[in-house]
């Protein structure tokens, strides 16, 4: 088997997933909930198998994509049948679909990037590679990156300061932080990534990416963890992206072993803090109590990917709606010049019964149809792109959008070795990339509705080309 798996044989993996598909066919029919998460999980490890001795290029990015799947979505049904849990919520066929759903995910995934890394011709990505690297420029960007995350963190501290031991303020929009402070902030991670994309030195990356984590402990000390688990794995998707694309040593030995022993101490600390915002007493404070509560109450977004089926009739609306691209739709239809026009209401900063009636933002809509009044107090359900993508475009969407995460993946190392603008666009998406199975789908492309960034692009765009005058004026 794994001579074969070496040998790249996809009629073998073909062949695998069919034989796993009849038997989660199989497990529905009888209504075996355990049986169809543990078909599920046998598919997905044995992805992983398959993408492990393959090694193609990029098979590391895919690889955190699945572990991400996993810790979201797998991970609180996979908890439920080892520990022989009872199934108090969602009917048979809930937990039915929402497997398949997982199952075309895992399976499409693959084919995506399966088809990228042999049948995918790379003409496309063969694009001219620039010679940027104007020092003064660089230079500027250096200094307006150390202005801005100053900014930030002082706007992050202003956040926990008023807010502290109400994380859910946030939510509600309560505190935003201090106004002139929070609009250059705002700027933060533009300058942020268009600095990392210019491929700086060792060292001040290093130094740049712990200011950028150290920007994330305010937010996860008030008690909002994504916060912190988007920055981490944005810093460890980059670094390893630069040693994939050329060649660096990032991490080494003493990295790995560094590394492997702090993820435990994160996981637990993430776990005191889900109990520790809410003013509740930790339970258990053992290791492996902490890692399993952790893996169990990340994997709520499995609930909510259930909670979109079981409410699918409220959640498809008489009117027209997307929750895919939601957020982008919002922004026009929406934003103030919109709404002045056409009459609508305005959209909330927070929670708020506009946003979770009349906006086409899923994680505000199912929210409020199954917390109802808790939602209005800060609480919420989130969203899963796989939610989204499924009320949209069914099981064909599952399947294309998931084809083409996959297909990026096996491009990812090449497209971030070309131009500078590429590469800048390249880790903006990368932001949410990894953690789209919490988030929504569009929270890739958000950059492209947010006003800072249209200007932020024409602020660089100007300064650029003055000082590119004056370089040949200068001669």
């Amino acid at each position: 088997m794994v001579e074969k798996l070496k040998e790249h044989n996809l009629r073998l993996i073909i062949s695998v997933y069919i034989l796993q598909f009849i038997f989660l066919l199989i497990a529905s029919f009888y209504g075996s909930k355990n049986g169809m998460v543990f078909i599920n999980m046998i598919t997905y490890l044995f992805t992983l198998l398959v993408l492990f001795f393959q090694k193609n290029k990029g098979y590391q990015f895919i690889i955190l994509f699945y572990l991400s799947l996993y810790v979201f979505i797998l991970s609180r049904p996979s908890i439920v049948m080892i520990k022989g849990m009872r199934w108090p919520y969602f009917s048979t066929h809930t937990i039915c679909v929402s497997q398949s759903i997982i199952f075309f995910t895992i399976v499409f995934l693959y084919f995506g990037f399966y088809f990228g890394t042999k049948k995918m011709d790379n003409s496309f990505f063969k694009m001219k590679k620039d010679n940027f690297y104007d020092l003064k420029f660089i230079k500027i960007i250096r200094y307006c990156l150390i202005v801005t995350m100053c900014c930030n963190f002082i706007n992050e501290l202003s956040i926990l300061l008023s807010n502290f031991g109400h994380y859910t303020n946030i939510y509600i929009g309560m505190n935003d932080g201090i106004p002139v402070i929070k609009n250059i902030a705002e700027f933060n991670i533009y300058v942020f990534v268009l600095y990392l994309a210019t491929k700086p030195s060792k060292k001040n990356v290093t130094i740049f990416l712990m200011f950028y984590l150290l920007c994330g402990l305010p937010g996860f000390i008030l008690g909002a963890r994504s916060a912190i688990i988007v920055k981490i794995i944005f810093c460890f998707s980059y670094l390893l992206l630069r040693q994939c694309a050329y060649g660096e040593i990032w991490f080494n030995k003493k990295i790995k072993i560094i590394c492997f022993m702090l993820l435990p101490v994160l996981i637990c600390l993430m776990s005191v803090v889900n109990y520790t915002r809410e003013g509740e007493s930790v339970l258990s404070f053992s290791p492996i109590d902490l890692t399993v509560d952790f893996l169990y109450k990340q994997g709520t977004s499995y609930d909510t990917l259930c909670e979109t089926i079981e409410y699918r009739n409220k959640l498809r609306d008489d009117y027209y709606i997307n929750y895919t691209f939601g957020q982008g739709i919002d922004f026009f239809l929406r934003n103030k010049i919109s709404c002045k026009l056409t009459g609508l209401d305005p959209l909330e900063n927070g929670n708020g019964i506009v946003n979770a009636t009349q906006s086409n933002n899923l994680a505000h809509r199912i929210s409020y149809i199954s917390l109802g009044k808790a939602y209005l107090e800060g609480h919420g359900r989130g969203t899963t792109y796989m939610s989204e993508i499924y009320l949209d475009f069914g099981y064909m969407g599952l399947i294309f959008f998931n084809f083409f995460i996959g297909l990026f993946f096996s491009k990812i190392i090449e497209i971030f070795k070309k131009n500078t603008a590429i590469r800048f666009l390249c880790l903006l998406g990368m932001e949410y990339l990894f953690i789209i199975p919490r988030f929504a789908f569009f929270s890739i492309f958000s950059y492209l509705i947010s006003y800072y960034f249209w200007l932020f692009i024409i602020i660089i765009f100007v300064c650029y080309k003055v000082l590119i005058r004056r370089k040949l004026k200068n001669g």
